[in-house]
């Protein structure tokens, strides 16, 4: 900048304004959401035609399990077999033969999810006036204690339906569902296919992908740290936040970029923390801390003044670090002795000043 030409002064302080606005604009940037978190599941379609089918991304503890009688997938009042009934062949039938009541039951260690959700296509299938019923119930503690969800009456044709039933409140490590058939006396049916549990894991904290080192940078230093982090939900949006900053820095809510101009009262010993928390279900947080060092440096405040007075034309002047005396203490640029370049500029966001660095 030349001390010689106000008009060339005035116009470097109009470049400083517009690189100060640009920093503070980016502070402002909105969040940015990562990929969506994939729930698990415990699932099975009846494709292996027999009861121990499992097609989700978490096993089944056991197989299916019948009580009542215990002829197998193949035969009696529970077999899993294909026939046009089905959504796709083969299916669980329920009531599919004439036989005794019976059930047929399977655990899955759903502990530690926070949601839950069973699903399952069915279709009612009735042969005639002596059709019985059907039941589904849920145990959450290894069938010790059941508790219903739905039942059914065989005797109309209900054509293909879709059931779904929050199980949040029955989610255990031992978790059973339990269908039944009772009082069937001519092969009226349920049919139950592509049953699914979905269930949701626990939200779990981000973590900074690396820790910020202790610092050391001179007043008037072009500030640019980057500090992101990953969260293993995926997605969750991440939001990022710092005190102790030195003035002058400021952090980017939506990355954690650290950026800035360290101002020339900026000087000391700073115990910067920052943090960046999810907005999960509960909201969590991870923290990273170090100390940031600043010394005296070059930095130059861009006030009014001619010559280096207070009023009158705009300058570009020096402080000088040693004098506390506002009046006194400015060291003027120029005027006569040549022109300076500009290395950063920002905006304090404690006093409010534009500042700049010398280029040399």
């Amino acid at each position: 900048m030349s001390a010689r030409d106000h008009r060339s002064s005035r116009a470097s302080r109009s470049a400083v304004v517009s690189l100060a606005l640009v920093v503070l604009i980016t502070v402002f940037a909105l969040p940015v959401l990562t990929a969506a978190a994939s729930d698990e599941t415990v699932a099975d379609d009846f494709s292996s035609g027999d009861f121990t089918g499992s097609t989700g991304t978490l096993p089944w503890a056991i197989p299916w399990t019948e009580s009542g009688e215990g002829d197998g997938s193949g035969a009696g009042s529970i077999q899993v077999r294909a026939e046009p009934n089905c959504e796709t062949d083969p299916c669980l039938n329920l009531g599919r033969d004439v036989g005794p009541d019976a059930t047929v039951e399977r655990e899955a260690n759903l502990d530690g999810y926070i949601a839950g959700t069973l699903e399952f296509d069915y279709r009612v299938h009735p042969h005639g006036a002596g059709a019985g019923t059907a039941a589904l119930e849920i145990s959450p503690n290894g069938g010790t204690d059941w508790y219903p969800l739905d039942s059914w009456a065989l005797d109309t044709d209900t054509g293909m339906q879709h059931a779904s039933y929050n199980i949040t409140t029955r989610l255990a490590a031992n978790t059973r569902i339990k269908f039944s058939v009772a009082n069937n006396t001519d092969e009226s049916h349920l049919n139950v296919d592509n049953l699914v549990i979905t269930v949701t894991p626990p939200n779990q904290a981000p973590v900074f992908d690396q820790d910020l080192t202790d610092r050391t940078d001179a007043e008037g230093a072009l500030i640019n740290i980057a500090s992101p982090a990953t969260d293993p939900d995926g997605g969750d949006t991440l939001t990022y936040s710092a005190t102790g900053l030195p003035d002058g820095i400021l952090i980017d809510s939506a990355d954690g970029t650290i950026s800035g101009v360290l101002s020339p009262i900026a000087g000391g010993t700073h115990a910067v923390t920052i943090t960046v928390a999810d907005d999960g279900t509960p909201n969590l947080d991870d923290t990273d801390t170090f100390t940031w060092t600043v010394n005296q440096g070059s930095v130059f405040y861009l006030i009014a003044g001619s010559g280096g007075a207070n009023g009158g034309d705009d300058l570009l002047t020096g402080v000088d670090p040693n004098d506390a005396d506002p009046a006194s203490n400015e060291m003027t640029i120029g005027t006569g002795t040549g022109t300076f370049a500009i290395d950063a500029a920002a905006v304090s966001p404690v006093s409010g000043k534009l500042f700049a660095t010398n280029g040399g």
